[in-house]
């Protein structure tokens, strides 16, 4: 993940952090249940979306 869609989360409120002075800090449990409540990827969606857009 880059560091605009973790920031996007946290204002959202999909995660949440704790301040250690400069520092923004994100336990790993939070950043984990996140991850695993996004959608799985599934490539054989993205190649037939591909065909579509292409023509074939």
């Amino acid at each position: 993940m880059s560091r605009t869609s973790i920031y996007d989360a946290l204002k959202r409120g999909d995660i949440t952090a704790r301040k250690a002075g400069r520092r923004t800090l994100i336990s790993f449990a939070d950043l984990e249940a996140y991850l695993d409540s996004l959608p799985a990827y599934q490539a054989d969606r993205v190649v037939e979306s591909t065909r579509r857009k292409i023509g074939s």
